[in-house]
């Protein structure tokens, strides 16, 4: 039986809408934000795009943010998944934009950012799959929490992804709250 003031914690949990893209040439980036940002209008929420350096957020109703961050080699995105998991507040998602031929460096980057934070989703996104997909399969335990997402891409292609994985991630949380919650009271 649960008590009213865990309801009440499992309720007022903010929900975690935290993207980094991982760009070495900042192709993706803008398309990413801009298909983002256009979800939101297409839903009637006022949405505006602050561009002011060092500012990477996405803003719009507290409903649909997204706070985004972005980098641009792989030793950056580790940083970052890092320094967010140490502050509490990971990644729900990292959009990976895949070169023509991904070479065992960007395997092995998805590699790392899967060992390193347990619970993020990983979006390749690239032009051809077989091969990275293949080898990238083949060292990964949870595949589930890996996606491919060919370019070019259109607009709701990506709204729909960002949200199903940050409703995905925020629900599996509340259920881990929920049975530690239970595992305490028994």
């Amino acid at each position: 039986m649960s008590t009213e003031k865990d309801s009440n914690i499992i309720g007022r949990l903010s929900p975690n809408r935290r993207i980094l893209i991982l760009d070495e040439h900042a192709a993706i980036e803008d398309d990413i934000r801009t298909f983002l940002g256009e979800h939101a209008r297409t839903h009637g929420l006022d949405t505006s795009i602050d561009r002011d350096p060092g500012d990477t957020t996405l803003v719009s109703s507290a409903r649909s943010s997204y706070q985004i961050d972005s980098v641009y080699s792989a030793h950056e995105a580790l940083e970052a998944i890092q320094k967010r998991i140490a502050q509490g507040q990971p990644y729900t998602i990292t959009f990976v934009d895949m070169p023509l031929r991904p070479s065992w460096e960007w395997i092995e980057t998805i590699e790392q950012i899967a060992k390193e934070d347990h619970e993020i989703h990983v979006v390749m996104c690239t032009i051809t799959t077989a091969d990275s997909w293949h080898e990238i399969l083949k060292n990964l335990d949870d595949t589930g929490r890996l996606l491919i997402l060919k370019k070019p891409f259109e607009n709701v292609e990506v709204s729909q992804l960002a949200h199903a994985i940050i409703e995905k991630w925020n629900l599996r949380r509340q259920a881990h709250l929920k049975i530690d919650e239970l595992a305490n009271m028994v």
